[in-house]
């Protein structure tokens, strides 16, 4: 849902817009795919994130989403 809302331009307040690009990108590190996460990051980021260092949240994702393993979430657990 947050990935719909940010490739079809749904215009979010500042506020929301930096929780919306958290969640797409938490929802491709889950899914395993980091590369997906890593282009959230790079297309949406400047627009969300208008102050840096970001938040401890958002920079683990950050982080995550470039040296991420790419297996998905449940995997992680066997």
């Amino acid at each position: 849902m947050a990935r719909r809302l940010l490739e079809n331009d749904v215009e979010t307040p500042i506020v929301v817009r930096s929780y919306v690009v958290a969640a797409a990108m938490l929802g491709d590190l889950t899914a395993g795919e980091p590369g997906r996460a890593r282009d959230i990051w790079r297309r949406y980021s400047s627009k969300a994130f208008l102050t840096y260092p970001v938040t401890g949240y958002v920079e683990l994702l950050r982080r995550l989403a470039i040296y991420g393993t790419g297996r998905p979430a449940g995997s992680l657990l066997n």
